[in-house]
């Protein structure tokens, strides 16, 4: 992306931050988000009916609705592997996650049974560069950075029309988080969620430039190191004990216990856990226990760059106490 300014003189545009800046993704295109980035793929391909996971967030399935296009559920195994691969006809794809960053290895294997009809979602992988020739990959840049919004879109070359820059973003819950107005920024964090489409639009130009920023191979190593911690003080009482292979970044930890913790208990203490993803609880279609399961229990556990030792052993220890078990 080229963001020119030709004009000399008058008030400031954002600050350029680095004379050299990292964007960590080199060979993509940078859309306003994930769901724009699945829309451009699915039109592209001409795609007319895809298999997705069950547990999946419904941004996903808008960006199929909004295509118009057939769509059927597949189930997913304890490891977050694919219970059954279905036969895909012609015009027919398979869209597969990186579930928390940690499926790397399964996903290169799975290229080698699929082929080019599978699309892979790297939305919780962000670090996942370009999956090779043929695929289509894209990621959430807001998903593990403090910016406004911005997905990576990798792919074949696609003859992209003039994209608007997206200007609906806003910056003020994260403002007010960065000063610790906590309340009030996850009311505006949800405020701007709801502003997010699948219209392909380019990314914000404020976002472009943060991202350029970023301290990358510091922030790989926190979250490895932090996703180690969980893993050796909570692994044996984790029903999935997840593991992590060379390549992978994760996302969070996800933790599930055979006990279910009340994660307002946590709230108390300032420990805020997402659910991934309230919506599949709702669906109307039968099946898909350990999915609705998985919705209900996980603990996706953080893990990222603001964070520390000093930080994940006081998780691990209010783990310990809402589960009645000595540490």
């Amino acid at each position: 992306m080229n963001y020119l300014n030709s004009h000399i003189g008058g008030f400031f545009e954002i600050e350029k931050l680095s004379p050299t800046p990292d964007y960590y993704h080199h060979d993509a295109r940078f859309i306003a988000c994930a769901r724009a980035s699945l829309r451009i793929i699915l039109e592209f391909l001409k795609v007319k009916h895809i298999w997705v996971p069950f547990y999946i967030c419904d941004s996903v399935l808008a960006s199929i609705k909004d295509c118009q296009i057939g769509m059927s559920f597949y189930q997913i195994n304890k490891d977050f592997t694919i219970n059954s691969i279905p036969e895909l006809g012609e015009n027919e794809y398979l869209l597969v996650v990186n579930y928390f960053g940690i499926q790397g290895k399964y996903i290169d294997r799975l290229k080698k049974v699929i082929g080019n009809q599978l699309i892979i979602d790297n939305t919780q992988a962000f670090f996942r560069r370009n999956e090779g020739e043929g695929f289509f990959s894209f990621n959430s840049c807001r998903k593990f950075f403090g910016v406004p919004d911005g997905s990576w879109l990798y792919g074949p070359e696609i003859d992209f029309p003039e994209l608007s820059i997206n200007m609906r973003h806003s910056t003020l819950h994260l403002e007010l988080r960065s000063i610790g107005r906590q309340r009030e920024a996850f009311e505006l964090y949800q405020d701007s969620e709801k502003k997010f489409t699948t219209e392909p639009l380019q990314g914000s130009l404020l976002s472009f430039i943060m991202l350029g920023q970023l301290d990358y191979m510091n922030i790989i190593n926190k979250r490895i190191d932090n996703f180690r911690r969980y893993s050796d003080a909570l692994g044996s009482i984790n029903q999935i004990n997840p593991t992590i292979e060379e390549g992978d970044v994760p996302f969070f930890y996800p933790f599930m216990p055979k006990k279910t913790i009340d994660k307002f208990k946590l709230v108390d203490n300032f420990i805020y856990i997402p659910t991934f993803w309230p919506e599949v609880l709702l669906r109307e279609v039968n099946g898909f226990e350990f999915e609705r399961k998985i919705a209900a229990d996980l603990l996706p556990l953080p893990i990222d760059h603001r964070y520390d030792k000093k930080e994940i052993d006081l998780v691990i220890s209010e783990i310990f106490k809402q589960l009645g078990l000595d540490e």
